[in-house]
């Protein structure tokens, strides 16, 4: 199988873990589809923007929050209350999300 491939050697895992992804991935979707009516191409690119927009902006906190952490060089300007507006953003991405899946 390609996907049980790409599991175990682009992100090493294992060749038990790397079939489990392949098969329940897929099917955790399918079984979502169902719980959540998702037919319409519309619907689907909704759901998939939305999680996919909330995970990568998500990362992109983490990470600003991780160089504030271990970075050694001084900024050229300073944000306050950095933590608040990023518990802010955090939470209207999950909210989006969260709402994304609520029935219309």
């Amino acid at each position: 199988m390609l996907w049980e491939w790409h599991w175990k050697y682009d992100y090493g895992f294992k060749k038990g873990n790397a079939w489990l992804f392949t098969v329940f991935v897929p099917l955790a979707l399918f079984v979502l589809n169902r719980i959540f009516d998702i037919t319409d191409f519309m619907g689907v690119l909704g759901v998939t923007g939305a999680i996919a927009g909330g995970v990568t902006c998500t990362l992109i906190v983490a990470m600003f929050h991780k160089a504030k952490k271990i970075g050694k060089r001084k900024p050229e300007y300073k944000i306050r209350g950095y933590w608040l507006l990023s518990v802010l953003i955090v939470l209207c991405l999950v909210l989006g999300v969260i709402f994304e899946f609520m029935p219309k």
